[in-house]
């Protein structure tokens, strides 16, 4: 199994996917695609996993608005993974999800029948909220539906949930 240490998550309109370029220990990079249907499911349950009981609950919708802000404002930018010559890309068509008390490891496969080693990557729940906060922003950049982000993942500092309102 591959470890990342480091990602970069971006857009790319061409493919109209999320690229997440990551980099291993040893330095070497590889390339993962992630598609719009995958993530839409993988947002869900992530989201589902930080929300924990009483999602419906307004306390705890403001704890985990709260929290997704805090992790943001935490988020310090680093240089991007620079691909070189990635040995290892595919289309990703799988993530199992393995939860941990204080992490979460998403383990990436090309599928079940392919001879490509799966690409594991932990998180912290602080790191998971500033992931899905990257992956909210690149899903606004191509213009996907937000339908399936919660409110307080939605929300960034200083936003309502209002409609704007229309000037004449």
């Amino acid at each position: 199994m591959l470890q990342l240490q480091k990602i970069t998550t971006v857009y790319d309109d061409c493919e109209d996917r999320v690229q997440l370029c990551g980099e291993l220990a040893n330095g070497e990079t590889l390339q993962l695609w992630l598609t719009l249907r995958l993530l839409n499911r993988l947002v869900a349950h992530l989201c589902h996993l930080l929300e924990g009981q009483g999602a419906d609950d307004l306390q705890t919708q403001v704890r985990n608005s709260f929290a997704q802000q805090a992790a943001a404002q935490s988020h310090t930018g680093q240089a991007p993974v620079q691909l070189r010559q990635p040995k290892t890309r595919f289309l990703v068509h799988v993530v199992d999800v393995v939860q941990r008390p204080d992490a979460l490891q998403l383990l990436f496969k090309e599928g079940s029948a392919s001879s490509v080693p799966a690409v594991s990557l932990n998180l912290q729940h602080s790191q998971l909220r500033q992931w899905l906060n990257i992956l909210y922003n690149q899903y606004r950049l191509a213009g996907w539906p937000l339908g399936v982000w919660p409110e307080w993942a939605a929300l960034e500092p200083g936003t309502t949930t209002s409609p704007a309102p229309v000037l004449h």
